[in-house]
């Protein structure tokens, strides 16, 4: 099952946030219920370095260009819990470097995983039963050159993926909503009889977070 597709029999629910508690850390958590079948349930998590831009020459973005891969993956890994990646920017030569490790709420049935020189993915089969619910946690870290050298990019990944999974979704996203709460309740502008302009307003507060 792949994020985006419909599920015959089943009954999917995601959620995702990326972390003001620790800004090199995003989750996602995919919890699926099978509502008329009992049966294998495969879910299938990737990281997709594959990244073509199709922007104009104007975008002041750095390393934009109109068309094309401008950001080349130098290695990808993947086991049967955490998969990376390193990338380097073409023309800038910035680097990134990002991973995920899983979490399941029960073991599965099998395990599948691949890393090529574009994508890595790992796929798990369940042995679903109708009416149980089905989690998978997919804890992302990220960083990049600016952060640190090269060099140190992955181990910090590494390290890094490790404590998100000691930590586990539900702290994180703890954490993360206690500053959003308290971001809310210390810089929010309310205009009465505005409704568009709050609105307004809102949204602009939100993207200087």
């Amino acid at each position: 099952m792949r994020h985006g597709h419909s599920c015959a029999g089943g009954s999917p629910h995601l959620t995702r946030f990326v972390s003001l508690a620790h800004k090199n850390r995003m989750a996602q958590c995919y919890s699926v219920t099978p509502v008329n079948f009992s049966g294998t349930l495969t879910l299938h998590s990737a990281l997709d370095a594959d990244v073509e831009n199709h922007t104009r020459t104007t975008n002041p973005l750095v390393d934009y260009g109109p068309f094309g891969r401008h950001l080349l993956p130098d290695a990808l890994t993947a086991d049967d819990k955490t998969m990376t990646c390193q990338s380097t920017a073409v023309n800038s030569k910035l680097a990134m470097a990002c991973g995920s490790v899983h979490l399941l709420s029960k073991a599965a049935a099998a395990t599948r995983q691949q890393a090529n020189d574009v994508a890595a993915w790992i796929e798990y089969d369940f042995a679903a039963a109708q009416g149980h619910t089905i989690t998978l946690e997919k804890l992302t870290v990220y960083t990049d050159s600016l952060d640190m050298e090269k060099d140190a990019m992955l181990p910090f990944v590494n390290e890094e993926l490790a404590a998100f999974a000691a930590d586990g979704y539900s702290k994180e996203f703890a954490a993360h909503a206690a500053l959003m709460k308290h971001f809310w309740e210390t810089a929010d502008i309310r205009v009465d009889g505005d409704a568009p302009l709050q609105q307004g307003l809102r949204f602009n507060l939100y993207h200087i977070m």
